[in-house]
């Protein structure tokens, strides 16, 4: 059934207020200036980039994707929001530079670490019994698939051993490489995020 016309004037404020949000914005710039200073050493904030990079690559990602998703299926709506069809474009191609820096391993592990970051204790990461049945599959967002928890353990030590077992050490070699990413998804994502605060700003 097509939407009404109130139920399109609705929906279509709806994405105005969500393309302006500020704290996607600023989640954004901060994120890339997280980045930017564990690269540079600062280990206190290791945790800190886990989170923001993950809420990047999942959540905004994930949001930022299923909108141009409708606008590109409905270009009307670009009219109505003020945006050009042709910014559809550059911002889906940045935001798959920023998974594209990373491995599939390299993804699982970036998920578990926000975890372990967020949760005292990683359940999911478990075998669990759920009904009398063992429940022994772990979803990851990132990679958009399931695994089973033996092999998301392999996953991630894999990961571990090329470090050394280091975490630091791996959180400063993520840093590095998706820094310019960032930056660019940063500077795309302004027409649908707008400007982060100048607080937020690198």
């Amino acid at each position: 059934m097509a939407l009404t016309f109130d139920e399109r004037k609705r929906y279509v404020e709806d994405v105005r207020i969500q393309v302006s949000d500020r704290q996607i914005a600023n989640w954004i710039a901060d994120t890339r200036r997280t980045a930017e200073m564990v690269a540079r050493g600062d280990v206190d904030l290791v945790p800190v980039l886990w989170l923001r990079l993950c809420g990047v690559l999942a959540d905004i990602g994930d949001r930022i994707d299923a909108q141009i998703d409708v606008l590109e299926k409905k270009p009307e709506m670009f009219r109505q929001l003020g945006l050009s069809v042709d910014q559809v474009g550059p911002v889906k191609e940045s935001l798959k530079g920023l998974l594209d820096v990373f491995t599939a391993d390299e993804l699982v592990y970036l998920q578990y670490l926000r975890h372990v970051h967020s949760h005292p204790v990683q359940d999911s990461y478990r075998i669990r019994i759920r009904a009398s049945k063992l429940k022994g599959q772990v979803t990851h967002k990132l990679l958009g698939e399931q695994m089973t928890v033996e092999e998301t353990n392999a996953t991630i030590s894999r990961v571990l051993r090329r470090y050394n077992v280091q975490e630091r050490v791996v959180a400063q070699d993520f840093a590095r490489r998706v820094l310019a990413s960032l930056e660019d998804f940063r500077v795309k994502s302004i027409a649908w995020c707008g400007e982060a605060s100048s607080a937020h700003l690198p």
